[in-house]
């Protein structure tokens, strides 16, 4: 396996001796042979661990092993501890997304901070295999069907050749020592169900079904390259990336040769299911407002555009200003004093309030169902969610909208759009506050 090893990296010109490499270790089986195959080839390398803090002491085991194995090896080592669970509550995702975030972050940081050329992965070709038949239950498109990539940008993942069968016997007949995740062995994760009980049995039907597979993903990946290649120009004039969010053309979909196909390849980095993606395919013609959710992202379906963003807690959290607060941060950025100014016309991020009609304290929150003021010109009142109609804000646009509250409970301000009537100043107005929204 050692020559072979190498001479893959030499066939793939994946990385050379003098590239500085940062290679992700676990402690695991699979790493523990990729830093053995790499020391025994000559490759200098440093060591990056993430603790997730998700299985108690043998998450802090599983640094010290690593750390003793990077000290023994003279291997310059990073590490980094994270609270795994409260980042997954926090940003709404799984466990296994939430770790992945985390652990490439981290990665990411260290790559640019000490000039790392790539970073290595132990993934191997189980892995590969394994991931193909996720995405293939799940539904992916052939995007997730072509499997993982063996060099993508600056991440490199030099084992993809080699099965978990021939790591194992690497590591045996070589005396790698390496720690256990006692996870791997249970089957409540659909990997690790078909790790243990699906791919087996395929390979009782097929000895050389991984391999078949791996031939398979090699053909998937030149027809996505094809089929990415294709669409190329026609993303280029359907997306627009803006402060709002990412912006793509109805229009653009609809009027495409295959729109459906076309879609999965606009979203395929986004994590949508197959069956959102359709479902998004589906409400083209639909009403406006219509979201749509992946693991780390969120869509909505505006008038002549899908509007994406990522996932985010929508919760605006009220802020108190008393009469001596001059500014505040959250949840918008607020700057409060008094003015001279005679100004009968708002600007959008610029409110001039009489003064005396103020019943402190006063309150920034988010808007809510139900909310209505009286906008600046009109006698009668008006409910914000029409405001909303009339100003063609999109579902993120909205969330984001915050209202400055009266003592007494009456909106003075939709912050940055329009200001009520009953708190414009005139020419009996004698003292003039004047509120600032900081970008």
């Amino acid at each position: 396996m050692q020559k072979a090893f190498v001479a893959h990296i030499e066939r793939k010109d994946l990385f050379k001796k003098d590239d500085r490499l940062l290679v992700a270790v676990s402690g695991g089986v699979d790493s523990m042979v990729l830093c053995d195959l790499l020391l025994k080839a000559g490759y200098k390398f440093s060591v990056a661990h993430c603790n997730f803090k998700l299985r108690d002491h043998d998450s802090d085991t599983d640094e010290q092993f690593v750390k003793n194995y990077c000290a023994k090896n003279k291997l310059e080592f990073y590490v980094r501890s994270f609270n795994t669970a409260n980042y997954a509550e926090e940003k709404k995702l799984s466990i296994q997304m939430a770790a992945r975030a985390l652990r490439y972050s981290f990665f990411n940081e260290l790559m640019i901070k000490h000039s790392f050329t790539y970073l290595l992965t132990a993934h191997h070709l189980s892995d590969n295999v394994e991931t193909f038949l996720i995405n293939l239950v799940r539904g992916s498109g052939i995007s997730g069907l072509k499997g993982i990539s063996e060099k993508r940008g600056n991440i490199v993942r030099p084992l993809l050749p080699f099965s978990k069968e021939e790591i194992l016997n690497y590591a045996k007949e070589n005396s790698v020592e390496f720690r256990t995740d006692k996870s791997n062995l249970e089957d409540a994760y659909l990997r690790n169900d078909l790790r243990l009980n699906i791919i087996p049995k395929l390979k009782d039907l097929n000895p050389s079904f991984e391999r078949t597979i791996s031939k398979e993903l090699g053909l998937l990946q030149q027809y996505d390259a094809i089929i990415t290649e294709h669409f190329s120009k026609e993303k280029e004039s359907a997306v627009v990336k803006t402060d709002s969010g990412i912006k793509i053309q109805i229009e653009k979909i609809k009027t495409n040769k295959t729109p459906e196909l076309f879609l999965f390849e606009l979203l395929k980095e986004y994590s949508f299911h197959s069956d959102v993606i359709t479902d998004i395919y589906n409400s083209l013609d639909g009403i406006p407002g219509k979201l749509f959710y992946s693991e780390g992202y969120e869509l909505v379906k505006d008038r002549n555009e899908l509007i994406l963003n990522e996932r985010t807690n929508k919760i605006i959290v009220p802020t108190v200003i008393e009469k001596e607060t001059k500014e505040i941060h959250s949840p918008v950025h607020l700057k409060i004093k008094p003015s001279s100014a005679f100004v009968k016309e708002n600007s959008k991020g610029v409110a001039y309030i009489d003064h005396s009609k103020l019943k402190y304290p006063l309150t920034v929150r988010g808007w809510q169902n139900g909310d209505k003021f009286k906008p600046l010109g009109m006698n009668g009142f008006k409910k914000l969610s029409d405001l909303f109609v009339d100003l063609k804000l999109n579902a993120f646009e909205k969330n984001k909208v915050a209202v400055l509250e009266n003592g007494d409970k009456e909106i003075i301000w939709v912050v940055n759009h329009r200001l009520d009537d009953r708190y414009k100043i005139s020419e009996n107005t004698h003292n003039i506050l004047r509120i600032e929204v900081i970008e």
